[in-house]
């Protein structure tokens, strides 16, 4: 059977908030009660929500039919460097601004790498190059 994609799409992201949030509340339950529930948290949720994940998703579903199952595992990889960038870059006005601290910028980088290493055949990269560098010598 044919599944429509954007049911799908509805579908996944549905399971992923209610596993996220299970995961949340098991690790950390009285986080939930202690937040600060302002209309200013909740504003920036809302525009985090409508900016970073509802964008991303929508451009990954239009660009799903043309991008292989390895590209799509990149881009979901790197959401949480797009998140970033769009909190540290966006206006104040709709997200809760961070600042980009050592740490964070360490761990977008090495989400970055990690991206790369998995995706990267890296054993026929120095394969080949080891190849090329023997005909040099030769």
């Amino acid at each position: 059977k044919v599944v429509d994609p954007a049911q799908l799409a509805v579908y996944l992201l549905a399971f992923i908030s209610l596993l996220a949030f299970v995961g949340w509340s098991v690790t950390d339950p009285r986080s939930i009660l202690t937040l600060d529930y302002s209309p200013d948290f909740i504003a920036t949720l809302a525009m985090y929500s409508i900016f970073a994940f509802t964008i991303f998703t929508a451009v990954s579903f239009f660009a799903q039919p043309y991008a292989s199952a390895q590209n799509v595992a990149v881009i979901y990889s790197l959401l949480v460097v797009f998140s970033v960038l769009l909190g540290a870059t966006l206006p104040s006005l709709l997200v809760q601004r961070i600042v980009v601290t050592p740490g964070i910028l360490a761990g977008c980088v090495l989400v970055c790498l990690g991206t790369i290493v998995s995706e990267v055949d890296l054993r026929a990269l120095w394969h080949r190059r080891a190849a090329r560098t023997a005909v040099v010598r030769r």
